[in-house]
């Protein structure tokens, strides 16, 4: 019973994770239409390639295959939209702050994982806690975008859809934790779930068709995209 429970976490988790993953193709394509990203900013995808890294490591160091073959995967399309972004970047100066800083981290943490002198059971927390901390900072992105709704009194720039979905799958990650007893992947999605919760009540009191609409300066990649498991 409890193992019939497990996998089907495990393959809902690992289903919509991927289809969010792919979400991005929509933001890539309008960029290789306009051939610039003028207007998108190359933060989320960055912030999706690291995060889906440190979790691909976590899943090796842990022995999980889900972690392994879900973040395998994000890895994969999330640095595919980087390159692309990147290479129809103008003014590439304006992005290597970004790029080159999270890319520094992200090798200072796996230079550690690798070569680190410390037990496997040390390792895997020291490692899950990085994992975590990092999901609850990109879970803590769209919190911007809550405030931005507040003030417009418009839900008119965010994705119903998106939303949705991303709370479904925090509460998907958060029981395939509970059930593995990993508090490393538990923890930060309860934090995605309060979240979302926050979001999707921003549609009951914002609904789009009485909001007083307000167009924002500069089009961007919604902040949901950040989050990952």
């Amino acid at each position: 019973m409890e193992l019939t429970l497990k996998n089907t976490v495990s393959i809902a988790a690992t289903l919509t994770n991927i289809l969010l993953f792919l979400s991005g193709i929509q933001i890539i394509w309008k960029i290789y239409q306009r051939s610039s990203s003028q207007g998108f900013s190359i933060l989320p995808f960055m912030a999706c390639f690291v995060s889906c890294t440190l979790w691909l490591r976590y899943g090796v160091i842990s022995k999980d295959f889900t972690m392994i073959f879900v973040n395998l995967i994000g890895s994969i399309i999330e640095g595919i939209y980087v390159i692309i972004f990147y290479l129809y970047t103008k003014q590439k100066k304006s992005v290597h702050p970004t790029v080159f800083g999270l890319l520094a981290f992200l090798t200072s943490v796996l230079a550690y994982s690798q070569y680190g002198k410390i037990s496997e059971s040390e390792l895997i927390r020291r490692h899950g806690l990085v994992c975590a901390s990092f999901n609850v900072i990109n879970y803590a992105a769209p919190l911007g975008s809550a405030a931005s709704v507040i003030k417009m009194k418009s839900t008119k720039n965010m994705s119903f859809v998106l939303s949705f979905v991303y709370f479904i799958v925090s509460i998907e990650w958060y029981f395939y934790g509970y059930l593995h007893k990993d508090n490393f992947i538990k923890v930060p999605n309860m934090f995605g779930i309060f979240l979302g919760i926050i979001q999707l009540s921003l549609f009951v009191f914002y609904p789009t068709s009485k909001s007083r609409v307000v167009e924002p300066k500069k089009q961007s990649v919604s902040a949901n995209m950040i989050r990952t498991m």
